[in-house]
């Protein structure tokens, strides 16, 4: 295996050619499908320690996709859209011929997976979302730690702070996981091994300015009301965590919404967790999916 490839990593890297572009991935055991979708600044390495276990607790074939621009994918330096992500993750799915699934995201996979569960409700089992938001936001939504952070990462600014000085892989991601401990000089090599250089670095800078935000970039708005307008379709196990402390402050009265409006839908706080729950409760992440997974 490459020396650049991820270390401490037990799976084998598979490619697979998607609207033209590279897409790495990783899987474990058999049987129908469980997809996990990374965010941001990650990639499959954020699963390492929870793909073996479901892969035991629920005896399924367990998938790590990196999206566009992450991880071992391509990362063309060109303008990056919600639509090019979601046709990634659309033909990602239809190329290794996923059915029946149990899709999982994480921050920006949780839209994604949510969109394409509207769209082909027929082919998910079942879905649950992590430290996410499914509607279109103001500046007043964001936690008050992260709302400058973030109006910075939008501006010009962002190239300096997150392409140039790898702000959100050497600072952001530290910061927003709880247990202090487990964040060795071996973790953060790997998270920040694949993006060695300033234009490998375009996905990550791009996606807190395709968040809609008092209705801007207007693509991202359309995407994220067809999520708002449509979700009430979703009549399949439906499960959102939610981390605390995470990020700050969480609307709840929006996730309150959702369980009035969906029969399947809950959720569940995963505490003493910062935004990455994948690194600080591993086994209770996964030991939520899968009691979601073997009820269905």
């Amino acid at each position: 295996m490459s020396k650049d490839y991820f270390s401490n990593f037990p799976f084998k890297p598979n490619y697979v050619e998607i609207d033209g572009y590279k897409i790495h991935y990783v899987e474990e055991g058999s049987g129908k499908p469980i997809l996990l979708i990374h965010g941001n600044p990650t990639s499959s390495y954020l699963w390492r320690n929870i793909i073996p276990d479901l892969v035991k607790r629920t005896d399924r074939r367990v998938i790590a996709m990196d999206l566009l621009g992450f991880g071992y994918s391509d990362k063309p330096d060109k303008p990056y859209t919600i639509h090019k992500h979601f046709s990634i993750l659309k033909g990602f799915i239809e190329t290794l011929e996923l059915k029946e699934l149990t899709i999982v995201g994480h921050d920006w996979g949780g839209p994604l997976s949510v969109k394409y569960t509207i769209d082909y409700k027929v082919n998910v089992a079942a879905i649950v979302v992590m430290d996410t938001f499914l509607w279109n936001l103001s500046w007043d939504d964001f936690p008050k730690r992260i709302k400058v952070p973030f109006k910075m990462m939008r501006s010009w600014f962002g190239f300096i702070m997150i392409q140039v000085m790898n702000g959100f892989l050497n600072s952001f991601l530290p910061e927003n996981i709880h247990s202090k401990s487990k964040i060795t000089k071996d973790l953060m090599t790997n998270y920040k091994r694949p993006f060695p250089t300033v234009s490998s670095r375009r996905a990550i800078r791009e996606f807190p300015k395709l968040i809609p935000v008092n209705g801007k970039p207007e693509f991202s708005k359309d995407f994220f009301s067809d999520i708002e307008e449509n979700i009430h379709q979703v009549d399949i196990p439906f499960k959102m965590l939610i981390a605390q402390p995470g990020m700050g402050e969480f609307d709840m009265d929006r996730v309150k919404s959702l369980e009035d409006r969906l029969a399947q839908f809950s959720y569940e706080f995963v505490t003493s967790s910062g935004h990455y729950m994948q690194e600080d409760h591993p086994k209770k992440v996964s030991e939520i999916i899968s009691r979601l997974v073997t009820g269905c």
